[in-house]
């Protein structure tokens, strides 16, 4: 293990030992066998550990760190309490598998591990019907819909979001900064106990701005509105179903926005309502919130009967029923939200760009109020593309849009895209750039750990580390992977066993009767690469790499001679990470005191954004002397592109209607800028448990690193 690798994992073993120093004499079998376990095992002389555990059942029995590997029935029969020493992503998956086992289980922090109990039941009152809602039209003779959130909804988390980009739009067009939302809604307190118009909110603020530029804000405001509304399918379609099946017809709304400004945007959400049947409050004087509106409807329609669906508590339920109307509870998108764990994310939307992409995951996922009709007790994701819009596409428009932010800064005119990550990260920033307008030269570099090492075995830390570096499997295994030399038939450690780095004086001897043919495969490697980067051209290029470390972009700058800047989902940027010293590395998740991205929800589940980030093809083993690239054998991840397409079409969906977004409100994406905290804290929610992932998503993540294993292979769900 390299001095970086160790320092990433010292940490975890120190405070293993101080959570369990008072049971350091009781019988301890400690779960996992990787890094973790190698670290910590040297802290642990005092300690009684009697075994190991480990998922895969083909090593029960073997000897790793100087331990028996045990059955969970032996460690149960034999133990006091098992300590789960992993990565934390793991930590919930590998309980589940010993969940019934009758002793202790405790995680590596200290905690116990416990059964988890679904933390968000859907309530019945939000698993409504369709069908039901026709019922309910046909049995009266007038329907009535609430607008906005029922009807229609908009592209951002809150409403008052809206006058944020409206301020955008005010500086952008007038030139000069305004406090605008200050001003806005200084006028609008005025007018707080009364119905009122836009235009009543306008007149206040000409006060103290005066007319003209009221009137050019005025125009934003409302140009915002419509094009940042969307019509939610299924509501407008129980709308038609309305009116064609004779029903006399109304929208009523508590809103300021005049009528021929609901009109024209209920039109663009293929709503055809008249004048007549558009009630409003600010133009009536008249609201739902404080009943008068009902009266005056109940009287219009007094001797009919009449359904009312809205999503207000008080304006479209309680108030009709006091006035004798029938009403239906529609909930809302912020409320089906309010259902699923993500509403755990609302306290980090602070932001323009926080709250459009909450829009845009709230359109897809909740547009529809029956969302929840026939579901179990919670959330589920069962789509592919879905799955990639919604969880994904935040997170690569977030990390390319800091890419770009950074281009500006440090005059980059070529990205280069690591295989296999940049896979298709690449072609979702040519489409964004596509979007935008801008020209950015890009790139894709076949490379890998195991190529870049060989690249750079010249250098006597390179070898030495692609010799030593993390491996568990058979000899002959790692020979060829390594080196890609076929083991001598008649060599007696064959099949011998091998965990590096532990075992590298070992492995040493047992690598001398092949150092000729070593020195001689990574020469000609050598060659055939250093001859392929030539074709790139490397000035003013940054790298593109999704983590952790930094020891690819380290050791081609090695090779290249040039220092590069490398972009980066999260890094270590410990001192302790010797990588970090040679070449700029910019990280887009994780906060800039938290060194080792410790904190962020991105590292914590890196599994699965590698296990998504990827290509068609196995891991790089190299180029050959024609420039061609060669590969390790296809892994699970591979055997089910097809539906990793189907994703990352999700994910170019989810920047596409992001950038159409910023488009048509005639700003750029620097004047909105980005918000990684969010993105971060929202993707973690994703994956907290509260969310069921249908099988066919389940199937496709799997953790696989050819370089230490290529045998081995975990599913990640």
């Amino acid at each position: 293990m390299n001095n970086g690798q160790y320092a990433a994992f010292k940490s975890s073993a120190e405070i293993f030992v101080e959570q369990f120093k008072d049971v350091k004499d009781k019988k301890i079998v400690i779960y996992g066998i990787g890094q973790y376990t190698a670290t910590v095992l040297t802290k642990l002389k005092d300690f009684h550990v009697i075994g190991l555990l480990d998922g895969d059942t083909s090593n029960i029995g073997k000897i790793v760190y100087g331990y028996r590997v045990l059955s969970v029935k032996e460690a149960e029969e034999t133990a006091d309490l098992i300590i789960i020493n992993t990565s934390s992503f793991y930590w919930d998956m590998i309980f589940k598998r010993i969940e019934d086992i009758k002793i202790p289980v405790y995680y590596a922090n200290g905690s116990k591990a416990c059964k988890k109990a679904d933390s968000y039941i859907i309530q019945e009152c939000v698993k409504i019907s369709f069908s039901e809602m026709k019922k309910q039209i046909d049995s009266v003779d007038i329907v009535t819909f609430d607008f906005y959130d029922t009807l229609v909804m908009r592209f951002v988390y809150s409403p008052r979001d809206i006058l944020k980009i409206v301020e955008k739009r005010v500086e952008r067009e007038l030139g000069e900064r305004f406090f605008y939302g200050e001003l806005r809604n200084r006028a609008e307190a005025e007018l707080i106990n009364c119905e009122y118009t836009l235009d009543d909110i306008y007149r206040n603020m000409e006060r103290h701005i005066g007319k003209e530029k009221c009137e050019k804000m005025k125009f934003l405001e409302v140009d915002t509105e419509k094009k940042m509304t969307i019509a939610r399918a299924d509501m407008v379609r129980l709308f038609d179903y309305a009116v064609q099946s004779g029903k006399e017809v109304y929208i009523l709304s508590d809103m300021y926005l005049p009528k021929r400004v609901i009109k024209s945007i209920a039109k663009q959400c293929g709503i055809e309502i008249d004048s007549e049947h558009l009630w409003i409050s600010g133009e009536l004087k008249k609201s739902k919130k404080d009943g008068t509106m009902w009266q005056l409807f109940a009287e219009k329609t007094e001797g009919r009967q009449v359904v009312h669906f809205g999503d207000s508590l008080i304006g479209d339920e309680e108030q009709p029923r006091n006035a004798g109307i029938k009403s239906i509870h529609i909930p809302s998108a912020v409320e089906l939200l309010k259902n699923c764990v993500l509403v755990k994310s609302v306290p980090f939307i602070n932001s323009i760009y926080s709250s459009i992409n909450m829009g845009l995951i709230l359109n897809e996922l909740f547009n529809s109020p029956f969302v929840y009709d026939k579901s179990g007790n919670i959330f589920s994701i069962n789509s592919c593309k879905v799955f990639g819009k919604c969880i994904f596409g935040d997170v690569s428009l977030t990390y390319l849009l800091k890419i770009l932010s950074e281009l500006k800064h440090k005059q980059i005119e070529n990205l280069i895209f690591f295989a296999r990550d940049g896979y298709f990260l690449k072609r979702s920033f040519e489409l964004l750039c596509k979007e935008l307008g801008i020209n950015i030269s890009s790139h894709y570099l076949y490379v890998s750990r195991r190529a870049i090492l060989c690249a750079a075995s010249e250098y006597k830390d390179a070898y030495m580390c692609l010799m030593k570096s993390d491996y568990n499997g058979n000899f002959e295994t790692y020979l060829k992977e390594r080196f890609d030399i076929q083991i001598k038939e008649d060599d007696i450690h064959l099949s011998n066993y091998c965990s590096m780095p532990n075992d590298y004086q070992t492995v040493k001897e047992w690598l001398i009767p092949y150092k000729e043919n070593i020195q001689r495969n990574l020469g000609t490697f050598r060659k055939n690469y250093r001859k392929y980067l030539e074709e790139f051209d490397w000035e003013k290029s940054a790298v593109v790499d999704i983590c952790y470390r930094g020891s690819i972009q380290y050791w081609l700058s090695k090779v290249i001679h040039e220092n590069i800047i490398g972009f980066y989902f999260v890094a270590d940027m410990s001192e302790e990470n010797e990588f970090n010293k040679a070449n700029l590395m910019i990280p887009c998740f994780q906060e800039e005191e938290d060194l080792r991205a410790e904190k962020s929800q991105i590292w914590k589940n890196h599994k699965i954004v590698e296990s998504l980030y990827t290509a068609p093809y196995g891991t790089i083993k190299g180029i050959d002397k024609d420039g061609n690239y060669e590969t390790f054998t296809l892994g699970n991840n591979q055997k089910h592109f097809i539906e990793r397409e189907e994703m990352n079409n999700g994910i170019n969906e989810f920047i596409s209607q992001y950038t159409k977004i910023i488009r048509e409100l005639e700003l750029t994406v620097f004047d909105v800028g980005i918000d990684p905290k969010f993105t971060d804290a929202l993707f973690g929610n994703f994956f907290d448990g509260d969310i069921a992932f249908g099988e066919v998503i389940k199937k496709c993540f799997w953790h696989e690193d050819s370089f230490i294993n290529s045998s081995k292979e975990y599913e990640l769900f």
